[in-house]
C-alpha cells in the first residue's frame, strides 16, 4: 500500500464502515486513548461478522496482530499494549 493523504476523523467507524474500508482494501488506523490518560495508534486490516470484532495490528515492539470486540473496542478494551478506548480514526486516502 502506498498513501499519500490522510483525513482525520474526529469519530468512531461503525462496524459496518469498519467492514466497508476493508472490503475496498483501505485499512485504518485507531487513535487509542489509554485509561491512564496516554494514547497509541493501532492498525485495522480485518474484520468478522460472526463475532462482530475487528483484526487489529499494534505495531509496538513484540505486540502482533489479534482481533478484538468491536464493542470493547469502543468502550474500554485490553489491547495487547494497554487498557483503553477508540476514540478517533485516521483514514487513508
Amino acid at each position: 500500500f502506498s498513501y499519500s493523504h490522510y483525513i482525520i476523523v474526529l469519530q468512531l467507524c461503525e462496524h459496518a464502515l469498519c467492514q466497508a474500508h476493508i472490503l475496498n482494501s483501505r485499512p485504518f488506523v485507531m487513535f487509542v486513548r489509554w485509561n491512564t490518560g496516554h494514547a497509541h495508534f493501532i492498525v485495522c486490516d480485518g474484520y468478522s461478522t460472526s463475532a462482530k470484532t475487528i483484526h487489529v495490528i499494534d505495531p509496538w515492539y513484540g505486540c502482533g496482530a489479534t482481533y478484538v470486540s468491536y464493542a470493547d473496542a469502543i468502550s474500554s478494551c485490553k489491547f495487547q499494549t494497554g487498557t483503553g478506548r477508540w476514540t478517533h480514526t485516521v483514514e487513508l486516502i
